[in-house]
């Protein structure tokens, strides 16, 4: 048992380090993830309890407030006491699970660390706002903790810090405080201001208000400590308030308490609601209110929390009792590991990370930092933070119990138990009727050593490894690298290459010639480590023919102008000042171009040729947004294509040299290659294009976070945003167009981008935020389909566990998008906005990937009945996993008629971009979601969004000769279910059961033949004829063609398929089609097969249509090939 009073506590706080003030924090930051997400949780299933607070008080009026918390692997009790003779004293008691009483220790300076560090959670993660001017209210420990925390975890940020309060005479007591960090941190600027005998009070204040970053409020103040209009200019500030705690104190007023785009910061709900006076007195809503531990629980540690331009981050902390028991545990841990401050080494000079985590630790490897840190990430294992040199000192003593061993152990027991938990699920349903008590486990545990050892001794001797030998089998430090060489281009060298274990093996040389041989010279011979090959590159004139296809340079301008305000949008592709300069270069002095050139001359023609598909955008008449008749727009040209084919021409002739010289200059111009190509062949040239581009980007090590020196900032954040450009928009094409992705999100570990001024381009807002945002998106797109992926190839009894994770990825997907902001950026739709266009863009991916996620489930809601029988058997009351299933695609139909919406305000207020890839494709995949749930539900809310869609998607397709493509086969899929709807409204009134005639059967199929060109080729009729029932056999398709096959391969395709008809998989549903008769559907099918693979049913996942399969014959259950031919 440890015993910590005051003064130990004390000087244990002051002397902790940065690395073990992480510590703290992550386990704080873990204890409020865990609070938050079992606020809803039964009672008896809750890890964490923090029961209501009680007091009671003497007759000596000594008052005595109890506060209990429990967190299942400790429980603590917070106890203080009020006297006049002593004021406060608080105490708090730590136990084991059992009851046994860890320690002790002062609660005084405890309160004040724990909710300093509360703020600190999330002030460290506010990336975006500015911390170098900090201004406090308060003169207690409080705001000294907050300064403390601020200069242990940001100092390298933090340039002057203010204190204010009423009186002179507390500030005065921390004169001695002052001087002691001054002198710890002499490049920080300290000034106190107190309203007392301080004339000008109120201009000190409106001065240090409107320039500062950040304000910790920790007063208990009655009264606001500044009004709103002191905090201007209104730019981004983190704003804590942790001083008022009772309905009548108020630290800022309402317009400050809302300034954050009314969203509010708290460590509790339920609690802020009942104390917080500033609250209370804005009448602020729960759901205006976003607990801190939802938000850590969603993002991942290192994620930064972004903040909008020009809001406030507002954060009010209350206080719980699982920070007390959090935090003193931490803190007794860390006074019985001896776990003082030691010489801080500078992070310059460091080797390792200030922190390694278990698994390098183990093995050896030197961990790279992050959490999870970037090795574990790459390897694909747990990474985890613990306090192994504790548990290896409490293994070795034998003197204390096992009790004791287990009270030892640091924070992870909460995540420990919860791991374990999943791990017996897991089992159980691997090995049913197993027990989980010690004995059992046991049993099983030595029956598979003799299996184990017999198995690995069948094909060889008997091999025993002691833990010496496992020592042995430890790699050694391997670290990629990433240098930094002339003209913009940078050599990566991964982790386990040959020129890194080249270069070991001549560390390893040096090494030894120091020790076995000093007297002899250090002198390395020098070596070439990169070597290109430039005799592959063309001559200069091969460059100074490409530029003789420029414009005059007022079109130039024009064109360039063009592509930043319509092409760029949430992406970054180039730089706009460096693209000027070069292109002046170009008109005014072409001969200084040379063959290292290719690259920027490349990317100056692409910008060009991409302006030429944007330019209709600034055209005086409206052709973007015709008439209501849309007869003449099928075949409409644009001249300017001829343009910017030209400009491609050009620039595809200096591809080799671009892949010769590999240069960020050549990802850009492969990438703006690729965006050229979008709309023109999006899954073939235009995927290869931008996979070369990642390729390169790789060769470079841009996909890799850059460590070294030899980069200026500006081109560090420029690698960042083209790889993370090249990156996302390869993601999206590979995933949308079933292309296997290039780079798997394991091996990147590229730092975001960051809001660098200086790169946006002229006269426009940054698109910073909304960059972020589509990276973040496009990851999320690739955890939807891997979880699809997954639910594919797994078996029926997994599916419904399957069928849970993408309802809990479309839950953090919707909630994710619901904190972003709702100004300027993200959400705002506001056609006025400087960034309209964009935010539309995103909002369109957010709805595509919505789309994505239900999108493999429409066809699976489709009943299977067999036509022909009389009485089909009832349905089932839906099931769980039906009803999940429907909710999925509920919100991607919803999804897809946002999107339409979307679609119409664009062409309404700026107007439709027939090369824009998001708009087309989304409108694309929206209209084919309609027209799949027209199959089984037709209403005329959907109708109406068909409509306005296909006459969306024509003006988007005009003069894109591929885009038409795909049109066309969307008009022949609206025409065929058109033509159903007419024939079962005909059909409706006389359908009583009876058997349809001859006639009705080829006036059936003559309706299906008028639908589109019949296929030329011979399709034997696969239906099945029931005999016996008096109807006449139906009518075979005539063959069009002697020759099996026809001239079309994949037309042969789709008339090999088992596809016979339309009413196995769409009848019998509440609202869907009245029962048809069986016609023939191979020709309707062959005539757009690649179009259907849009959508890709699960196999098998239809738990209902199998259990009436049973009772119903045979019905044709293979109606899925459909999808995927």
């Amino acid at each position: 048992m440890h015993l910590l009073p005051e003064p130990a506590v004390a000087r244990l706080l002051r002397e902790l380090s940065r690395e073990q003030c992480y510590t703290l924090l992550d386990a704080l930051s873990e204890s409020l993830v865990n609070t938050s997400s079992q606020a809803t949780a039964p009672a008896a299933e809750r890890l964490i309890h923090q029961p209501l607070r009680t007091s009671i008080t003497t007759k000596d009026q000594h008052t005595s407030l109890f506060m209990p918390v429990s967190n299942t692997a400790n429980t603590g009790i917070k106890i203080v006491t009020q006297s006049q003779a002593h004021g406060l004293i608080g105490v708090i008691n730590i136990f084991s699970p059992e009851g046994k009483l860890l320690g002790l220790l002062s609660a005084t300076e405890v309160t004040a660390f724990r909710t300093a560090l509360a703020v600190m959670t999330l002030f460290v993660r506010c990336s975006t706002v500015g911390k170098e001017k900090i201004v406090i209210f308060g003169s207690g420990r409080q705001a000294e903790w907050h300064a403390r925390l601020a200069l242990l975890l940001v100092a390298d940020q933090v340039r002057s810090i203010t204190f204010i309060n009423r009186g002179c005479k507390r500030l005065r007591e921390m004169k001695e405080v002052i001087a002691e960090l001054q002198s710890a941190h002499p490049h920080v600027t300290w000034t106190t201001l107190a309203r007392e005998d301080t004339p000008d009070h109120q201009e000190q204040l409106r001065s240090a208000l409107a320039s500062c970053d950040v304000i910790f409020s920790c007063t208990p103040s009655t009264e606001p400590n500044f009004p709103y209009s002191y905090l201007q200019p209104f730019k981004k500030r983190f704003i804590s308030l942790i001083g008022s705690y009772k309905p009548h104190m108020k630290e800022i007023d309402s317009e400050t308490l809302f300034s954050g785009g009314n969203t509010i910061y708290v460590d509790s709900k339920e609690a802020c609601l009942e104390e917080s006076g500033e609250l209370i007195e804005a009448q602020v809503k729960e759901d205006q209110l976003m607990e801190i531990g939802e938000i850590y629980g969603k993002l991942p540690r290192t994620h930064p929390i972004m903040v909008p331009d020009g809001h406030n981050v507002v954060f009010k902390c209350v206080g719980m009792g699982i920070m007390d028991l959090t935090i003193g545990k931490t803190l007794l841990d860390l006074a019985g590991l001896g776990q003082l401050k030691r010489p801080r080494v500078s992070d310059e000079n460091r080797k390792r990370a200030v922190r390694a985590c278990d698994g390098c630790r183990r093995v050896k490897e030197k961990c790279e930092g992050g959490v999870p840190c970037r090795r574990c990430l790459r390897y694909r294992r747990q990474c985890m933070f613990t306090h192994p040199d504790h548990a290896e000192k409490v293994a070795r003593s034998s003197s204390i119990s096992l009790l004791e061993r287990t009270t030892g152990l640091s924070r992870q027991n909460l995540v420990d138990s919860e791991r374990i938990r999943y791990m017996e699920r897991i089992i159980q349903h691997y090995v049913p009727n197993i027990s989980f008590d010690i004995q059992s486990l046991r049993k099983t545990a030595e029956e598979l050593n003799p299996r184990h050892r017999r198995s690995f001794t069948e094909g060889s001797t008997s091999i025993r490894l002691d833990e010496d030998d496992f020592e042995d089998l430890a790699i050694d430090d391997e670290d990629y690298m990433v240098k930094a060489l002339p003209d913009n281009t940078t050599q990566y060298s991964g982790e386990f290459s040959y020129l890194n274990f080249s270069m070991k093996i001549r560390k390893k040389i040096d090494e030894w010639m120091k020790t076995a041989a000093p007297e002899a010279s250090t002198e390395t011979e020098p070596f070439e480590e990169r070597w290109r090959a430039t005799q592959l590159q063309s001559s200069s004139s091969l460059v100074s023919a490409s530029i003789t296809c420029l414009p005059p340079r007022f079109v130039a301008d024009f064109l360039v102008q063009i592509f930043f305000k319509y092409a760029h949008t949430n992406n970054f592709y180039v730089e706009e000042d460096w693209l000027r300069e070069k292109l002046n270069v170009c008109y005014t002095n072409p001969s200084s171009l040379s063959s290292d050139d290719a690259g920027s001359v490349c990317s100056i023609l692409m910008v060009l040729a991409v302006g030429t598909q944007f330019a209709h955008m600034e055209s005086a008449i409206p052709i973007n947004r015709p008439a209501v008749d849309l007869s003449l727009m099928e075949d409409h040209h644009f001249s300017e294509d001829e343009v910017g084919l030209t400009f491609y021409q050009f620039a595809s002739k200096l591809v080799p040299d671009i892949l010769a010289t590999v240069s960020i200059r050549s990802v850009q111009a492969c990438l703006l290659i690729g965006t050229y190509l979008l709309p023109l062949d999006t899954s073939g040239l235009c995927y290869t294009y931008f996979g070369l581009a990642l390729k390169m980007a790789i060769q470079n090590g841009m996909h890799r976070k850059y460590q070294g020196e030899g980069l200026s900032p500006r081109m560090i954040e420029v690698r960042n945003r083209v790889f993370w450009t090249a990156y996302t928009i390869e993601k999206r094409v590979s995933i949308l167009h079933g292309r296997p992705l290039s780079l798997s999100d394991s091996d990147v570990d590229a730092a975001m981008p960051v809001d660098f001024p200086d790169l946006n381009p002229v006269g426009q807002v940054s698109n910073h935020t909304n960059m972020v945002t589509l990276i973040t998106l496009t990851l999320k797109l690739g955890e939807v389909a891997n979880e699809i992926s997954v639910l594919r190839k797994s078996r029926k009894g997994q599916q419904q566990d399957c069928l849970e994770r993408q309802l809990n990825l479309r839950k953090n997907l919707v909630d994710w998008w619901a904190t972003l902001p709702e100004e300027t950026d993200c959400r705002d739709l506001n056609s006025t906005g400087p960034l309209f266009r964009s935010n539309v863009h995103l909002k369109l991916d957010y709805c595509l990937t919505r789309i994505f996620l239900g999108r493999p489930f429409l066809f699976s809601s489709m009943k299977i009945l067999n036509p022909t029988t009389p009485q089909a058997a009832p349905f089932k009351t839906p099931s769980g996993v039906s009803k999940n299933r429907s909710t999925l695609i509920t919100d991607c139909v919803e999804a897809a008629l946002e999107i339409i919406n979307l679609c119409q305000l664009l062409r309404d207020e700026s107007g439709l971009a027939r090369a824009s890839f998001t708009e087309f494709s989304s409108c694309r995949a929206a209209l084919l979601v309609i027209l799949a749930q027209s199959l089984t539900k037709r209403t005329e809310r959907l109708r109406e969004a068909l409509e306005k869609g296909m006459v969306l998607i024509k003006i988007m397709s005009m003069g894109v000769g591929s885009a038409r493509s795909a049109v066309s086969v969307i008009e022949t899929l609206e025409r065929a279910i058109r033509r159903l709807e007419e024939w079962s409204e005909r059909q409706a009134p006389d359908n009583t059961g009876s058997m349809e005639s001859a006639y009705d059967r080829f006036k059936n199929w003559e309706m299906l033949w008028k639908t589109g060109p019949m296929s030329p080729e011979l399709v034997p009729l696969q239906e099945q004829y029931h005999a016996g029932r008096g109807s006449i056999p139906p009518v075979p398709v005539t063959p069009m063609a002697s020759t099996p096959g026809g001239n079309d391969p994949m037309e042969a395709d789709v008339a090999s398929t088992e596809i016979t008809t339309l009413s196995d998989y769409s009848v019998s549903h509440a609202t869907s089609l009245p029962q048809m008769p069986r016609f023939g559907f191979d020709h309707f099918v062959s005539n757009f097969p690649q179009e259907l693979d849009e959508f890709a049913a699960i196999p098998c996942f239809e738990p209902d249509a199998q259990h009436l399969a049973s009772d119903m014959g045979n019905p044709d259950t293979k109606w899925v090939q459909f999808t995927h031919d």
